[in-house]
């Protein structure tokens, strides 16, 4: 944990940028409540109510229609997920390299005797990659999960008390 802390100590101007992702995750979480319980609605008043002998489908239309955009809000959130992320992922990846950078130009010649040349990149590349996705992972694809999951027991403690 403490490692962690440091880490967001360096990322601390893309604040707003992780904000912004996890605030895009809530809404596609929300919007993934939503759908099933625009299933339902089509099915149980739209559907059952709809008679033989009546001839109107506006309502279905509209229910449809709902539904395409709702899915058509689900793909242009995903868009700006996916650049958010990608923005995210990068801007820690500069600034972590950054840092190392900054960190190897002050140290001695003797550390590069004895440390490996791999070693050095293996820490500059590998593993700041590693931190950079955590960040990512842990901002889109584990909040929106867990909200996700959130938003629909809601939905259906709302629904079915």
């Amino acid at each position: 944990m403490k490692h962690v802390v440091i880490v967001l100590g360096y990322v601390k101007h893309i604040r707003n940028k992780l904000i912004a992702l996890v605030t895009l995750s809530v809404v596609m979480a929300a919007l993934g409540a939503v759908q099933p319980y625009a299933f339902k609605v089509i099915v149980d008043q739209i559907v059952a109510n709809v008679s033989s002998h009546t001839r109107d489908a506006t309502p279905i239309i509209i229910a449809l229609a709902a539904l395409v955009a709702i899915r058509l809000i689900n793909i242009v959130l995903s868009y700006f997920i996916t650049l958010f992320g990608n923005r995210t992922y990068y801007s820690i990846i500069t600034d972590l390299r950054d840092v190392i950078f900054r960190r190897l130009t002050t140290l001695s010649i003797d550390y590069f005797e004895k440390t490996k040349a791999g070693e050095i990149m293996q820490r500059a590349n590998s593993n700041v990659s590693e931190i950079a996705n955590w960040f990512y992972n842990a901002a889109n694809n584990f909040l929106g999960q867990i909200l996700t999951v959130l938003f629909a027991l809601g939905l259906i403690t709302y629904v079915d008390p």
